[in-house]
């Protein structure tokens, strides 16, 4: 099963989701219902993001095939321009 075909069977229309594919490496990155979420505005945004996954990542754990390309956790950012 490809990763699209995943997110199509697991999204849910009231939970965000993230595609992310790249076919020249063939490598595609499908994520759905986050665990945690953040929202933040102003100009310290940013710094604020930073501070959020770092502690995050204080209190996760990781296992199986840590070392293998795209294992382990992961942030995905939405981002508006207006």
């Amino acid at each position: 099963m490809t990763p699209l075909a995943a997110l199509a069977l697991l999204q849910r229309p009231e939970h965000p989701y993230f595609y992310w594919e790249k076919l020249s490496e063939g490598t595609a990155i499908a994520a759905t219902q986050p665990v945690l979420q953040l929202q933040i505005d102003g100009q310290q945004r940013f710094t604020q993001a930073q501070h959020f996954i770092c502690t995050s990542l204080v209190d996760t754990i990781t296992a199986g095939a840590t070392h293998l390309p795209f294992a382990g956790p992961h942030f995905f950012l939405q981002l508006y321009i207006f």
